[in-house]
């Protein structure tokens, strides 16, 4: 039985660019680093098993802390915000915005420190 290689590693979402070649033995691994902003879960590297790739890494994005904004509110804080969340705010009485009034959490920081002046 001739032992089946594997085609080049899929590219996993949010990961960096991994370098390939065309065929891969049986039991050789590649190993998976996750863009900055990103923490890897399920495994660290990918495994070629009968033809096909195992053990598939993910990358998740960081949660960010609460915004915190001089002078201003987070209506319906939470504890954390997950990849992606958009947080509005607005300014205490007297306040105003000087840009956008809201701010998105881009893995483990946020997009934009919104001010109230």
């Amino acid at each position: 039985v001739p032992v089946q290689l594997c085609p080049p590693p899929p590219q996993i979402p949010n990961a960096q660019d991994m370098k390939t070649t065309v065929n891969y033995q049986d039991g050789e691994k590649v190993s998976v680093l996750c863009q900055e902003g990103y923490l890897i879960q399920e495994a660290e590297e990918m495994v070629c098993k009968d033809g096909k790739w195992q053990s598939l890494p993910r990358c998740v994005g960081l949660p960010c802390d609460p915004p915190s904004i001089p002078n201003g509110v987070v209506p319906h804080q939470l504890e954390t915000y997950q990849f992606g969340d958009e947080v509005a705010y607005t300014c205490s009485e007297g306040y105003g915005t000087n840009g956008p009034a809201f701010t998105k959490c881009l893995g483990g920081m946020w997009s934009n420190s919104p001010k109230c002046i």
